[in-house]
């Protein structure tokens, strides 16, 4: 956790309405350029689109496709 992170959880918070131990993920993941974060939190997942440029996509996790093991 660098000061830079924890001042953009901050912003986050206070401008966005996103929980702080939420914002912290966000924040992490804005300096990272995730493009994607996947939890099950109904009222986060909320949250999709709203910050980042391009926005941060916030949704439940996918599971991987299904793939064959014989022809």
């Amino acid at each position: 956790m660098t000061r830079r992170t924890s001042e953009l959880a901050q912003d986050l918070v206070w401008d966005h309405g996103i929980r702080p131990k939420d914002a912290i993920h966000v924040a992490t993941a804005l300096e990272g350029r995730v493009p994607v974060i996947e939890m099950f939190d109904k009222g986060f997942i909320g949250k999709s689109g709203l910050v980042g440029d391009p926005p941060i996509i916030i949704r439940e996790p996918r599971g991987p496709a299904q793939g064959r093991l014989f022809s």
